[in-house]
């Protein structure tokens, strides 16, 4: 394969949080004795991921669903964020060989951004953590969310990428590769857990099991 620009996931291909925003959501509900299981705090956020609703809405409507006025709900929501961002720098860590790969990247002069699912503040946050410097694009901002062929395209044009010239890396088959390779880029599958990958959906341009894997991969210094 041949590129000339790399568009980066973030979660589980650059860094890990530890299931943040489910353990705080989580501690958040105790705090207001409300009996909501993991899967109905997962509802909510997917709410949000899939792109039906915009954070706040999902949360305050959640919130209110489960017995709070519409002013507590608000709060809660807020509250939900702040509390999220601050616990961030605790919990968030960049994958092994993080330094090692970004380094090579630039010394090879390849330009590199991240297009990412999530909240701005958030991803933009994590990406400090990390000491990511680029340019960072999530979903909330461009109001598309992956796979959805437009999520990439936009941040293609914001980037001034040509896609046919431009990787994406990530680590879900169904939001990552589907979207980048409906979108026109080449694709490689972060694979880090050693899975499976599905049956039945396109199949990425190459495979690293490990992020310094990246390097091999690498167009040579022109």
């Amino acid at each position: 394969m041949h590129f000339k620009a790399i568009l980066f996931d973030l979660d589980r291909t650059l860094a890990y949080d530890h299931h943040l925003e489910l353990d705080t959501f989580r501690l958040l509900v105790q705090k207001f004795n409300i009996p909501a299981s993991d899967a109905d705090l997962l509802i909510v956020l997917n709410q949000f991921r899939s792109g039906q609703l915009p954070l706040n809405s999902a949360l305050g409507q959640a919130f209110t669903k489960w017995g709070l006025s519409q002013q507590e709900s608000q709060e809660a929501a807020l509250l939900f964020r702040k509390q999220v961002l601050t616990e961030a720098h605790e919990r968030v860590e960049a994958v092994e060989g993080f330094n090692e790969v970004i380094s090579e990247v630039e010394k090879r002069k390849i330009p590199y951004a991240m297009l990412t699912n999530g909240w701005k503040e958030l991803q933009d946050t994590k990406a400090s953590i990390i000491g990511f410097k680029k340019e960072v694009l999530s979903s909330e901002e461009l109001k598309a969310w992956k796979p959805d062929i437009q999520l990439f395209s936009k941040a293609l044009q914001r980037l001034k990428f040509n896609a046919n010239d431009t990787v994406y890396v990530g680590d879900s088959p169904e939001s990552d590769m589907v979207g980048a390779k409906e979108a026109g880029m080449q694709t490689i599958w972060a694979n880090f857990q050693h899975q499976q990958y599905p049956s039945g959906i396109v199949k990425p341009d190459a495979i690293i099991e490990k992020f310094t894997d990246l390097i091999t991969l690498l167009p040579l210094p022109s």
